[in-house]
């Protein structure tokens, strides 16, 4: 045990990852999506689940099937509700940037869950809503992020050109 007596938890991915967010619309759990990243492997989205009285972890993954996650935002209104910003190549060799919203399929399932490391769980995903700026322009998408609308959310794609 450290000082102060907390045990720290420590969560392990085997790809690299540099996308982060809470699941801001589920106010009962701590949980958090992780995005993957890699061009030239299969990408994924962990969702892990922090169990505050037993200081456990679990997870479900999700496979991200169109590219790198280089962005992640959970909807504050929806917690089955996501969005990524993402780098695939195109045809030509050249790098595409778009952006997706994710609706997550049986969320209240938790057959999904994996409460340890050994089980490779696979959760499926819908796209909701997907951002292609590559028929419209030769720009990307540099950010995402849910706005409040009313009392409503919208999620928005940004573009910031140099």
């Amino acid at each position: 045990m450290s000082e102060g007596g907390t045990l720290g938890l420590i969560y392990g991915l085997e790809f690299q990852c540099r996308a982060l967010s809470p699941v801001e619309a589920d106010t009962d759990n701590v949980r958090f999506l992780v995005g993957t990243q890699g061009l030239k492997i299969p990408n994924q989205i962990h969702e892990i689940e922090l169990d505050e009285d037993t200081r456990t972890l679990s997870k479900r993954v999700y496979n991200h099937p169109v590219g790198e996650i280089w962005d992640i935002s959970s909807s504050p209104h929806d917690p089955t509700l996501f969005g990524t910003r993402y780098s695939s190549l195109r045809e030509d060799g050249s790098l595409s940037t778009a952006g997706c919203v994710w609706k997550k399929i049986d969320d209240s399932d938790t057959a999904g869950i994996d409460e340890g490391r050994g089980s490779s769980n696979q959760n499926e995903l819908i796209a909701a809503c997907h951002l292609d700026v590559t028929d419209i322009s030769k720009d990307e998408v540099s950010k995402i992020s849910w706005m409040p609308l009313g009392i409503h959310y919208t999620f928005k794609f940004f573009h910031v050109s140099h």
